[in-house]
């Protein structure tokens, strides 16, 4: 009854945000605009299910991504509305339950620049008692819509607490250097390198989700999949390594995903299941 309930909540946000969508004009904004997931042959991705019992749920319309929903063993179940204003994702709002009125509590609000976003404004909405209170901010730079930096701010904002600098290789981000603030100066702590291969990303489609992360994870702007990711601390140490093999159905989709950590302490495996939707139909 509850699954098909959930089921029943996302189809009515998917068929309310489409009928929204009919008078909005198409943005072709390119780089790291959120905007318009980039499928493979219109196969969009639906589902990620991991051996730990995570799920994470993605619906979208043809052009934007609408509401997500994960379900993991520590946390529980937690549901994200994007709301899009001028054909541009402009606020997240947050459920904890699937039962909870829509659209919930202000999770995050974008400001946009030229067709990129250049704040992030993240709220404490996991507490009732303060709904609005400003968690932090996240400012955003860019060359050629692609974002090269971006900087963490408290919640009366002034001098930034972390810093993220990103390279790029073509289409892809190949490494992320990341400082934090100690006794006011901006202090590198470690070095993260990204490898790809020659196949497009699936997650490409999920690019709103790096902001919505507040910029930890810029392998999902790249255009090809990641499969070796290595974090290296200031002092030379490698800190940690991840490797990613895949395998893939007739339509040369992932649909398996084995990913091995290898750290000082040892090493673990984790294996994910992908399930798309094909919007073409």
């Amino acid at each position: 009854m509850k699954k098909m309930l959930l089921r029943t909540i996302a189809f009515t946000m998917l068929l309310t945000a489409c009928k929204k969508d009919n008078n909005s004009t198409d943005n072709n904004g390119n780089g790291t605009n959120p905007t318009l997931p980039k499928p493979t042959d219109d196969w969009y991705l639906h589902k990620v299910s991991n051996d730990n019992g995570d799920t994470s749920t993605y619906y979208y319309t043809r052009d934007r991504i609408l509401y997500l929903m994960e379900n993991t063993g520590i946390a529980g179940y937690a549901g994200y509305l994007i709301n899009y204003e001028a054909n541009l994702p402009a606020k997240v709002y947050y459920r904890k339950s699937a039962i909870e009125p829509a659209p919930g509590m202000l999770k995050q609000s974008y400001t946009y620049e030229n067709g990129d976003l250049v704040k992030v404004v993240t709220y404490v909405t996991p507490d009732p008692a303060s709904p609005g209170e400003i968690a932090g901010y996240d400012s955003l730079e860019y060359q050629q819509h692609r974002i090269t930096k971006a900087y963490r701010l408290g919640p009366s904002g002034g001098s930034p607490i972390a810093e993220r600098l990103y390279t790029w290789q073509e289409d892809d981000v190949i490494s992320m250097q990341e400082a934090i603030a100690i006794n006011d100066k901006l202090t590198p702590v470690s070095t993260t390198t990204y490898t790809y291969n020659n196949r497009p990303n699936a997650k490409k489609a999920l690019s709103l989700l790096f902001f919505f992360q507040r910029s930890i994870n810029p392998e999902i702007l790249a255009a090809h999949e990641l499969v070796k990711k290595v974090q290296t601390l200031a002092d030379g140490q490698v800190k940690e390594t991840i490797t990613w093999a895949k395998s893939y159905d007739p339509q040369k989709l992932p649909v398996t995903d084995t990913a091995v950590s290898i750290t000082a302490t040892g090493s673990s495996k984790n294996i994910s299941t992908y399930k798309y939707l094909n919007l073409k139909k």
